[in-house]
């Protein structure tokens, strides 16, 4: 049954929190029985919120948020308001409504606090305004967010100012080399900070068994504190376990791969081909499929091991992968001696510099 508007109004009269919650759902209920109003037509249910929603407890108000979350309209004093509440009421439309413009975005991002941040960092499609103000004021778990949103567009001092704060922590890097629409100056700035962070790794992985433990510590402190989600072990982990016999190096690979874990991967590359960092990073970050290729079959990676790097090449770097299907055709016709050949003479030039 339609909610009217007198009904509402009479509603809001009665100060009870009984009474208050019923409003909450009337009013969404008229809302979604009638998604495309007018804002002339919403302007009443401003009117009625701007009276009681101070008096709403934070479940109702949360309540309400989930509902006008969904709609592409929706009375733009009342969502204003429910996006700079509390967090556990903000969180849904910060995250997900289409009707919260720049306008609306900027200040809260200018103002609240890192989980507001981190929530409007979730969202589908963030401008430039918006992701450079992220950037400067988000935390390490705010820009590392920020950083894996495919919808997310940043101007060059965005760009910029991720290249600085990669150098200190790897789910930002892993991230933002990985993007397709870095520009070619940033990536050259990051080739250097890549280098370093993968010449760390091998280090590391060097050390030995007796290193694994306080590098998995640290891996994971780093990890959640840089906004990671998607969990891999770390690559001294992964190197023992291969060479304890319980994982083949095609399920250390796919593991980091689908991880999006692009650092430590290009490390276990280095290991497995004995090639310095720089030369890693030239040949895997910066070439094209082809020589990608030439480095997964002189680490004589299994198929479905060159398989998950190109799945991951696809989700972080959209529409510059080649065909999957006809890549490993090509992968499969390399042969393994001809690659292995490659990596030889590579290395003999690194030894010669």
């Amino acid at each position: 049954m339609p909610v009217s508007l007198e009904s509402l109004q009479q509603l809001a009269r009665e100060p009870s929190p009984e009474r208050r919650r019923e409003l909450v759902r009337a009013i969404a209920t008229a809302l979604f029985t009638a998604p495309d109003r007018t804002p002339a037509e919403l302007d009443p249910f401003d009117e009625i919120m701007d009276m009681v929603l101070d008096e709403i407890e934070p479940l109702g108000r949360r309540e309400l948020a989930e509902r006008i979350a969904e709609l592409d309209r929706a009375p733009l004093r009342t969502l204003t308001r429910l996006a700079g509440d509390a967090i556990d009421v903000a969180e849904p439309v910060l995250i997900r409504s289409p009707a919260l413009g720049d306008d609306i975005l900027v200040p809260i991002a200018r103002k609240q606090s890192q989980d507001h941040l981190l929530a409007i960092a979730q969202r589908k499609s963030l401008s430039e305004m918006v992701t450079d103000i992220l950037v400067e004021r988000g935390d390490d778990r705010v820009a590392g967010t920020v950083t894996a949103n495919d919808g997310a567009r940043f101007s060059r001092p965005g760009f910029a100012a991720l290249a600085r704060r990669a150098a200190a922590c790897e789910a930002i890097l892993n991230r933002l080399v990985m993007r397709r629409d870095l520009p070619p100056e940033i990536a050259e700035e990051l080739r250097p900070v890549l280098a370093v962070a993968i010449a760390a790794k091998i280090n590391a992985a060097h050390a030995g068994p007796d290193n694994v433990r306080r590098s998995d510590e640290t891996w994971f402190r780093v990890g959640a504190r840089c906004g990671g989600t998607n969990r891999a072990r770390p690559l001294t982990v992964l190197k023992d376990e291969v060479e304890r016999g319980h994982m083949t190096v095609g399920e250390a690979v796919a593991e980091l791969a689908d991880a999006d874990h692009a650092v430590e991967l290009a490390a276990f590359l280095g290991l497995r081909l004995g090639l310095r960092s720089d030369t890693i990073v030239r040949n895997m970050f910066a070439a094209d499929e082809d020589t990608l290729m030439l480095l997964c079959r002189g680490a004589a990676l299994e198929l479905d091991a060159f398989s998950a790097i190109l799945r991951m090449r696809r989700r972080r770097r959209r529409g510059s992968v080649a065909e999957p299907v006809r890549l490993m055709k090509d992968y499969l016709r390399i042969p393994r001696a001809d690659a292995a050949n490659a990596m030889r003479s590579v290395r003999e030039q690194e030894r010669v510099a």
